[in-house]
Parts: structure tokens; C-alpha cells; sequence
């Protein structure tokens, strides 16, 4: 039994490591995925804005 629950034990470290090694990395990686998605957000509005000022007017 107590074989059994040292496995269990290594089972639970090892993945507790792995999540925080993902999070990390995630961590590490959002500022840049913000940034890009920011950039994506202003082109679309420049496109937005300079289609609304070129629409024909009544």
C-alpha cells in the first residue's frame, strides 16, 4: 500500500510541476499575444474609421 501511495505522490508532484511550468511559459507569452492582438484591434479601426469618412454622404 504504501508503494502505491509513494507512486501517487510522484504522480501529483510530477504534474503539479508541469502545470507550473505551463503557466510560466503562458505568462511569459501573453504580453506578446496582447501586443499583436492591439495591433490587430488598431488596423481594424483605422479601416472602420477611413471607410466611414469615405462613404458617400446624402
Amino acid at each position: 500500500m504504501t508503494e502505491e501511495v509513494k507512486e501517487l505522490t510522484m504522480e501529483v508532484v510530477a504534474t503539479t510541476e508541469e502545470i507550473a511550468a505551463e503557466v510560466k511559459e503562458e505568462v511569459t507569452e501573453a504580453p506578446s499575444r496582447l501586443r499583436e492582438k492591439f495591433r490587430r484591434l488598431e488596423a481594424m479601426w483605422g479601416r472602420a474609421a477611413v471607410q466611414f469618412y469615405q462613404a458617400p454622404k446624402n
